[in-house]
């Protein structure tokens, strides 16, 4: 795999629904930053365990992360790269309201925390928010239409 681009959205999503739906908000948004996916949290793991895996998410703009995966957790992987120093922007992306999943994301170094909405429309708007917050040299610039 090459190395990605300082613009690169990652997602570390093992739902094929979920990843094809945050395709799809982002492209309506007019977003046009690549995505790159790691749809395995076990890989997604490895990856983070090694320099060179490492530092390839560190060259992703963001990184917007499921929690509840099979295999390995969002919550593991979400300390196991910040334990390593990084400071990337990570948005955990998930179906939990949790007050235990919000605390333990916000005390392990998550900058943000969205509950993924069910509506098409509602998921548009919250990943515009996000991407808005977190990456606001998204090209090109965008709204969601009302």
């Amino acid at each position: 795999m090459t190395a990605l681009e300082p613009s690169t959205i990652l997602s570390v999503e093992d739902s094929d629904e979920d990843f094809f739906s945050l395709c799809a908000a982002l492209e309506g948004l007019g977003v046009a930053n690549p995505v790159e996916r790691c749809a395995d949290s076990r890989i997604a793991r490895a990856m983070l365990e090694t320099d060179e895996g490492c530092a390839k998410a560190r060259e992703a703009a963001i990184i917007l992360l499921d929690l509840n995966m099979p295999g390995v957790s969002g919550h593991e992987l979400l300390s196991l790269f910040r334990r390593r120093g990084e400071d990337k922007p990570v948005v955990v992306l998930t179906t939990s309201s949790s007050q235990n999943d919000i605390d333990f994301c916000t005390k392990a170094g998550a900058n943000d925390y969205v509950v993924k909405p069910l509506e098409f429309d509602r998921w548009q708007e919250a990943i515009g928010e996000l991407i808005e917050k977190w990456l606001p040299g998204a090209s090109p610039p965008y709204r969601a239409e009302s």
